[in-house]
């Protein structure tokens, strides 16, 4: 019996889930289903419609989606990621959504409306949005093809770093400042790790006084109170550590160092700023019980050596 020929096309894939939705079900199924559901009415079913994508499937948190263009792919995601940010600096920390965001360019199989292949399997290496899967090459048509897009460089500006570029990452983030130096505070962070990652401390505090501090991530927090230490500002590194310590009372070095978005080089930034700004080195028991494989320090690994 002949074998229909199979339908094949090369597509951008976009996938999408959402950070914590296990433990956030666990602590509020219904709560957690309601702001998935308003996510989806109120952001990703209008910004995917207006870059031309098609929903592929629906999986509980995850949401995979197909463009004709990478471009499309990128600038959806960007302002996906955008408009989320905005959404949550106004929300209570309990109904914030934080979305992990792939996208991926390769040969897929259409069949009844599904996509099958390589370009789609890699979504389940999808990383937080700053480190999308797709690699340098996306990076580069994205840029190429957007030099003029706000959006698209400060959703990119923060890889440069992983790709062991963060120069590059710095003058994007210069000229992402001079494109649009009214830009909204959500995209004071991108730009803030890009400074930071290129040793432009200066630079990384500069932008972080887009947003309130009540709306600052335990990596700004991190980066902060690094940023003040490497500049000699100690005193007012005390008082940043002191604060990410209300805020997040199992912040340590060995917490940071242990998030698997980052490449060593980003490890090591963050390892030796926090040290020098005064940080807990070692992560508590109850982190460490939650790593496969922890990177302990060498003063953490000394504490619990007989």
């Amino acid at each position: 019996m002949a074998v229909a020929p199979l339908d094949r096309k090369l597509l951008a894939i976009l996938a999408a889930d959402i950070v914590g939705f296990s433990a956030a079900m666990e602590a509020d199924e219904p709560g957690t289903i309601a702001r998935l559901m308003a996510v989806h009415s109120e952001l990703l079913d209008r910004l995917i419609d207006q870059y031309h994508g098609r929903i592929v499937k629906l999986m509980g948190d995850g949401t995979l989606v197909t463009f004709d263009s990478v471009v499309d792919a990128v600038g959806c995601g960007a302002k996906i990621q955008a408009a989320l940010a905005e959404r949550n600096a106004g929300s209570a920390q309990r109904d914030r959504v934080m979305l992990r965001i792939g996208v991926n360019v390769g040969d897929v199989t259409l069949i009844e409306g599904d996509v099958y292949g390589d370009a789609v399997n890699t979504r389940r290496n999808a990383r937080p949005s700053r480190k999308v899967r797709s690699g340098k090459t996306e990076l580069e048509t994205a840029l190429r093809l957007n030099p003029g897009s706000f959006s698209v460089l400060t959703y990119y500006l923060s890889w440069a770093s992983a790709f062991g570029e963060p120069a590059r990452g710095a003058d994007l983030a210069d000229r992402a400042v001079k494109l649009n130096p009214n830009y909204q505070p959500w995209a004071s962070g991108g730009l803030r790790y890009a400074y930071f990652m290129s040793g432009r401390y200066d630079d990384a505090l500069k932008v972080m006084e887009r947003q309130k501090p009540e709306n600052y991530s335990k990596y700004a927090w991190a980066e902060r109170a690094g940023s003040l230490a490497m500049l000699g500002r100690k005193t007012e590194a005390d008082a940043a550590v002191k604060e990410a310590l209300q805020r997040f009372p199992d912040l340590s070095i060995e917490a940071i160092a242990n998030d698997p978005a980052f490449n060593a080089a980003e490890h090591q930034r963050h390892i030796e700023t926090m040290r020098l700004a005064g940080f807990p080195p070692c992560a508590s028991g109850e982190v460490l019980a939650g790593l496969t494989k922890p990177l302990r320090l060498p003063e953490c690994v000394a504490k619990t050596t007989p």
